[in-house]
């Protein structure tokens, strides 16, 4: 899953959850699945903007990550991991509705995907040299040890 917690994965969380689901009930039910605390999801699914009116499923997901950046990090990158989680594993990208931008859901999962598949191979590639390192130092430990050992043989 995401090992780096950068502002383009955010950004594509909150494009992809916002598109993903047309009812405000299925984004708060997901926000619930993810770990988001029920009095967080309350209290922001019942504030309104400045014109008094509800806010939209995006301004949700500002307002979430506002009061997340606010927490423990741990807790932003759980409910991070879920949210990514939730759209890469989503298969059934259908518009429920004329106005349903589910293409955008869709093509935020995807960029994730490919962000996890880098970070993946990069990860991978830091391991192959810490153990190429390890080997290394092992190689002239046993170097050293048998010059000692010839050292001391012909003294």
């Amino acid at each position: 899953m995401i090992d780096v917690f950068t502002e383009e994965i955010e950004v594509q969380i909150k494009r992809g959850i916002s598109n993903l689901y047309w009812y405000k009930e299925d984004l708060k039910k997901a926000w619930l699945r993810s770990n988001v605390e029920q009095s967080i999801c309350n209290r922001l699914f019942n504030l309104k903007n400045d014109e008094n009116k509800k806010l939209t499923k995006r301004e949700l997901m500002d307002f979430l990550y506002s009061e997340l950046r606010n927490n423990d990090y741990n807790k932003r990158l759980e409910i991070s991991r879920n949210f990514v989680r939730l759209l890469i594993e989503h298969s059934n990208f259908v518009p429920l509705a004329d106005g349903h931008r589910i293409d955008i859901a869709e093509t935020c999962a995807l960029k994730l995907k490919q962000i996890i598949a880098v970070q993946r191979k990069q990860a991978e590639y830091n391991q192959q040299i810490k153990r190429r390192a390890t080997e290394a130092r092992k190689l002239d430990y046993d170097s050293e040890l048998l010059k000692v050992r010839e050292q001391f043989l012909n003294a």
